[in-house]
């Protein structure tokens, strides 16, 4: 299997321009690759995959595997930096305090020199230009590749969990009982981020909501829930509304925070706005990438796990900036 993947990687390395940097209208005319899970149900192989357009990779492959960077052994996971343990910095950055006004006073990590600048890894330049020259595997980790979801548009990049825009960010706000950020008692959802010397960009907040809260409520695309008990006697109770203000990608990622693969499984279940499943990927660690059109709706289905077993969900968009792909005729839009 391992050959199998070194030769869809190459297919797919032949698959970008011969400058590093994107030529999309060229690419739009090949095959290529319709990304929805980590899961195989058979030992294809890759002319087999090649047939049909789509390409897997396999459950154990070490970067995605149960002990990979998005499992719960990862940063994402119970031993990070983020969740209400003594040992995470999210904890002891709860925003009790409100520092905002002070934070927009520094040449930090929201400043046009930060991540989120023209110089970061999600700026026009850096994307399209830098991040496919990083040898193979920087041309994987862009939206369509391989390795998508742990590139710089996943919740492992500067949009996610970890970035300035997340609980260990530099926005300094405060959180309320449900997780959003505050300011003077208002809540606050977006930030605008100068991006050069003369624009801003606008970005989501990525919040960690209450279990409660989640449940109740219509949830953007940039969030995540911490170890949630699952009741397989109560699977409604395990069941999301993700609502999509502005066309872009999104990542649905589960990870376990019961570590231990062996037992049990996950399954993670996109449904469309008219009930159809458009999406699921079923492994230790389930995850899904897709598009979505301005003002779509889907609900986001957790099933699977062992008696007390708890996950965590991330979501994660691309934004606005980022909605377009290398293989974006073959991904079907909802």
């Amino acid at each position: 299997m391992l050959h199998q993947l070194f030769l869809l990687a190459f297919i797919l390395d032949n698959a970008f321009a011969d400058d590093c940097g994107i030529d999309y209208a060229t690419l739009n005319q090949r095959p290529g690759v319709y990304l929805l899970s980590t899961s195989v149900t058979s030992a294809e192989t890759a002319a087999e995959l090649l047939l049909t357009g789509q390409y897997y990779l396999p459950p154990y492959f070490p970067t995605l595997s149960y002990n990979g960077p998005i499992s719960g052994f990862g940063p994402l996971g119970p031993y990070g930096p983020l969740g209400d343990n003594s040992w995470s910095p999210s904890n002891w950055l709860r925003g009790f305090v409100d520092w905002s006004e002070w934070a927009d006073k520094i040449t930090g990590p929201l400043s046009m020199l930060g991540p989120l600048g023209q110089s970061g890894p999600v700026s026009d330049y850096w994307y399209n230009k830098v991040c496919p020259c990083i040898g193979l595997v920087g041309k994987q980790m862009m939206i369509g590749g391989l390795f998508s979801i742990l590139g710089p548009l996943g919740p492992l990049g500067a949009l996610g969990p970890l970035g300035p825009l997340g609980p260990v960010g530099a926005h300094g706000y405060a959180r309320n009982q449900n997780g959003q950020y505050t300011h003077n008692s208002n809540v606050v959802s977006q930030i605008s981020v100068p991006y050069d010397a003369s624009n801003n960009r606008t970005f989501s907040l990525y919040e960690q909501y209450d279990y409660a809260y989640a449940r109740a409520n219509r949830l953007d695309t940039s969030f995540f829930l911490q170890d949630v008990k699952f009741d397989e006697s109560k699977p409604e109770d395990h069941s999301y509304m993700i609502f999509s203000e502005v066309q872009q990608f999104v990542s649905f990622l589960l990870v376990p925070s019961t570590v231990l693969p062996v037992g049990y499984w996950w399954k993670l279940t996109v449904i469309g706005d008219k009930g159809k499943v458009v999406a699921d990927g079923v492994e230790y660690v389930p995850w899904v990438i897709m598009k979505l059109e301005a003002g779509t709706s889907v609900q986001v289905q957790i099933d699977g796990g062992a008696t007390e077993s708890t996950y965590r969900l991330y979501v994660t968009g691309s934004t606005r900036f980022f909605n377009y792909s290398a293989v974006d005729e073959f991904w079907e839009q909802f």
